[in-house]
């Protein structure tokens, strides 16, 4: 249990770690003064300061933040003040902290593709998955897929287009095994998320190059932020979504049981969860970085600055409902837990 909740306190400040460099780096081009760039929350371990900025790295590893001159009521008089910049500049500055999770996510997609490997190019299948149409009909790894409902296939990409638009219908599968050729009649599933068919196979892997991995990776990473975007709706949408969140509790879990299954797989559930965060960020929600932008907009629309008094405001109230967010989810993972 130690070792599962070391590691989800390392993948949890990579991922804050990033977030907040991101806002850092942002804020130090445009030229903004920062007081302070803190990774975790709540009381010092260590500071240091660097010039104008104090470094720190406190005890709650959840969140962190970069305090620039300007946010505060009483600082609004700063020269390099966050709130004397453009309203582009600050709303990059909002969004700098989620994409630089966006680029975390490919980093680790790279190095995953680069060791795990990159489909071979054919329409070999390389693992099945357990309880999905296709381990329930009888496919093999190895099988080479043929024909789908009278559809040659040449390729992995001939395969995802046969299946994914009959979510739910019969598919007549043709594959090579050995010197036979088998016919197999497959029900295609429905993925919840995003409404397509599957089956359940993944393609045979082989050694790719650095620029393979470069170029799938970012792929991967698109991929993947479409399908968590999906998911986020889905979550807001369904009257049952917002208890299938997971919190720090249901984290450590989750990082716990992929730990287990090998190190290429934590890192691409790593990905996976910078992702989430960034995406989350994204939210229109105070205190998230999504409302700073709204309000950055809703600013440009009044043609005049909102009062900063009434913006602290805000964001305190969004941050209360936050905590309560936080709470609830945390006892939807006790109760998954049951603890």
């Amino acid at each position: 249990m130690f070792n599962t909740i070391l590691l989800t306190i390392i993948v949890l400040g990579l991922l804050i770690t990033f977030h907040e460099v991101g806002h850092f780096t942002a804020a130090k081009m445009a030229g903004v003064y920062v007081h302070e760039f803190a990774i975790g929350m709540g009381p010092k371990i260590y500071t240091h300061q660097y010039k104008e900025t104090k470094y720190s790295l406190r005890a709650i590893p959840i969140g962190g933040y970069v305090h620039m001159a300007g946010e505060d009521p009483n600082d609004i008089g700063h020269p390099r003040g966050l709130n004397t910049k453009g309203k582009l500049t600050r709303a990059f500055i909002s969004v700098a902290g989620a994409l630089m999770n966006f680029v975390l996510a490919a980093l680790l997609f790279i190095i995953v593709i680069y060791f795990q490997g990159v489909p071979d190019g054919t329409a070999t299948i390389g693992e099945i998955f357990v309880d999905t149409p296709a381990a329930s009909a009888g496919l093999q790894v190895g099988d080479v897929l043929v024909n789908i409902n009278g559809t040659a296939i040449q390729d992995w990409d001939g395969i995802t287009s046969a299946i994914k638009p009959y979510p739910g219908e019969n598919l007549l599968v043709v594959v090579q095994r050995g010197t036979e050729i088998l016919n197999f009649e497959i029900t295609a599933g429905t993925d919840e998320t995003t409404g397509e068919g599957f089956i359940g196979i993944s393609p045979k892997l082989e050694a790719g190059s650095i620029f393979t991995a470069i170029t799938n990776g970012l792929s991967h990473t698109f991929k993947m932020i479409r399908f968590i975007i999906l998911a986020f709706i889905a979550m807001f949408t369904k009257s049952s979504g917002l208890a299938q969140g997971a919190g720090p509790l249901g984290i450590v879990q989750m990082v716990g049981e992929v730990s287990q299954t090998g190190i290429l797989n934590t890192i691409s559930f790593t990905a996976l969860l910078s992702i989430n965060v960034g995406i989350f960020n994204l939210l229109p929600i105070p205190p998230l970085d999504g409302s700073r932008v709204l309000l950055i907009g809703v600013e440009a629309i009044r043609g005049k600055p909102i009062d900063p008094k009434r913006e602290n405001l805000i964001y305190m109230i969004g941050f209360a409902l936050m905590i309560v967010f936080a709470i609830f989810i945390t006892y939807q993972d006790i109760l998954r837990l049951n603890l």
